[in-house]
């Protein structure tokens, strides 16, 4: 799990969140993940209010080209469950695919997982909304793959030469945090759902 310096806070919903006020989100989204102990994934507002979902278990919504949002459950039997979480945003394209509650693996360890996997979105989605920069390009864009086995990662200059890339979790947030310094506390103008 990470540590205190590079969580991002990911949690539980606060308590009472629901479609009252101003977050807008399809109850049955709340629903599973509060059901299950499941933290509450970083879902920026102008996509929560637009989900839907697309079958069961599975959400999606879309605001133009560059920002989309799809995340759920897929597979079957006893085994073979998973939770992906894809978002893409100007500056990242974020996925993460882990297995959850399968018959012989250990609950609380899937959970944990994923708590690690969104406080890694999160601090992914902080940076390129404030301006990743690597390799002294500013605004450079970011693709992560976040699964049980790996964490692969890729920057890429606007025109899409690679200016780093690798499958280290550990030099993915040295990246993140010599690019933001105040990345671990600073959520930066992002409008997100309080996790």
């Amino acid at each position: 799990m990470m540590n205190e310096n590079t969580s991002a806070a990911a949690g539980s919903p606060p308590e009472g969140l629901t479609m009252s006020g101003e977050l807008t989100m399809p109850e049955e989204l709340l629903g599973w993940l509060r059901d299950d102990g499941l933290p509450l994934p970083p879902l920026p507002r102008e996509l929560a209010a637009i989900l839907e979902e697309v079958d069961e278990y599975v959400f999606q919504a879309s605001s133009g080209s560059e920002k989309s949002l799809r995340l759920g459950f897929s597979g079957h039997g006893i085994q073979s469950w998973r939770f992906g979480y894809r978002l893409a945003w100007p500056g990242l394209r974020f996925s993460l695919d882990l297995p959850y509650a399968s018959a012989y693996g250990n609950l609380e360890e899937d959970k944990a997982r994923l708590e690690e996997g969104f406080d890694l979105a999160l601090l992914c989605l902080t940076a390129a909304d404030n301006g990743l920069s690597v390799s002294g390009w500013e605004r450079a864009f970011l693709e992560v793959e976040y699964d049980e086995d790996f964490c692969r990662y890729r920057c890429a200059n606007p025109s899409g030469e690679t200016l780093d890339e690798g499958d280290s979790l550990d030099k993915l947030l040295d990246i993140l945090q010599m690019s933001i310094p105040s990345l671990a506390t600073d959520k930066g103008d992002l409008n997100l759902i309080p996790v």
